[in-house]
């Protein structure tokens, strides 16, 4: 179990990381980093060693680009997986976009950044990170996204609707337990060999919100999570194997999953307009659960589509950038 104290501390060093000015940054690290930290971003920031190097290309790159940047964590959970101590969360971070970022066009204007995070611990710092940011997201609001809209609606991602997603105290393991079954139940039955019959009802809300990516946007129900996702995710990818033994754990009412990767599969059908390439892939996704009266009424999600992409052999980066040159030429 994860201590009050150890959950406080690192909450309030990522909030000091991302806003962090002349060397604070760097002690806000030294205080919530281990020094050899093993942090795997998301394409195309990568895998970096060495909490310097983080502060350096993470935090330090965020800060040039956004020089009022804000964090604020929506679901802030912890918990226990493979013998070791883990820290999740999701919410955005945001602030005024005044210089380009990973090649994104700045637009002086207020933007929001949506990011996943699952941090092992060893004592009270952080030794290994895993974390997606929306970036296709990032790249609409900057007025260049790569690829077609998504069914779902993009760009509605809000917090938990009982507003006690941030846990920085432990949960009673009763209610831990419930939701780490519930949440267990429902992906075995999503992965089941017969996918026509998942029975998803018995795991969902009628009235339940997934909260999707770009590409893929936020859907209400089990119809709208079928239309929007589940349908056109089995047509492109129907043969897939799970990844159950990434990290997950329950908090209370909440649950997360993350698989680096989280499921293999064989592209075999459309993708949101992009043609079968029969190439088989390792896809990055989090998830982060709410369970309410006995079912599940809160999803969010992040998927790491450039990586995603770039394994069937189109560069969402490059797309951007050919866009945002036209549009460059056409002013």
């Amino acid at each position: 179990m994860v201590a009050a104290v150890i959950r406080a501390k690192i909450c309030d060093g990522l909030a000091a990381l991302v806003r962090g000015r002349d060397g604070s940054a760097t002690v806000a690290a030294s205080d919530i980093l281990a020094h050899d930290v093993v942090w795997n971003g998301c394409h195309p920031i990568g895998r970096l060693d060495g909490a310097g190097t983080v502060v350096e290309k993470v935090f330090g790159a965020l800060r040039e680009s956004f020089p009022d940047l804000e964090r604020r964590d929506d679901v802030f959970i912890a918990g226990s997986f493979g013998g070791s101590q883990w820290l999740s969360a999701t919410g955005h971070c945001f602030g005024s976009f005044e210089q380009d970022w990973l090649g994104i066009p700045a637009t002086g204007r207020w933007t929001s950044l949506r990011y996943g995070e699952m941090y092992r611990l060893e004592g009270d710092r952080i030794a290994e990170a895993f974390v997606l940011y929306d970036l296709i997201d990032f790249m609409r609001q900057a007025g260049v996204p790569p690829w077609r809209a998504g069914l779902g609606v993009e760009g509605f991602t809000p917090g938990p609707r009982t507003r006690d997603g941030v846990r920085l105290k432990a949960s009673a393991q009763g209610d831990t337990g419930t939701t780490f079954d519930l949440v267990m139940s429902m992906l075995h039955a999503l992965f089941a060999p017969d996918r026509q019959t998942m029975g998803m009802e018995r795991f969902w809300s009628p009235r339940m919100m997934w909260y999707g990516p770009a590409m893929i946007g936020a859907t209400r129900g089990l119809d709208g999570f079928f239309r929007d996702h589940q349908t056109p995710w089995m047509t492109a990818f129907p043969n897939w194997s799970d990844a159950l033994d990434a990290p997950h754990f329950a908090d209370g009412p909440y649950a997360c999953y993350a698989g680096w990767p989280s499921i293999r599969a064989r592209h075999d059908g459309p993708l949101y307009g992009l043609d079968p390439t029969g190439r088989t892939v390792d896809i990055r996704v989090m998830d982060w659960w709410r369970r309410e009266d006995g079912l599940l009424a809160e999803n969010w999600v992040l998927l790491d589509f450039p990586d995603l992409f770039m394994q069937l052999g189109v560069d969402l980066f490059a797309l951007m950038r050919e866009r945002a040159a036209n549009r460059r030429a056409e002013r």
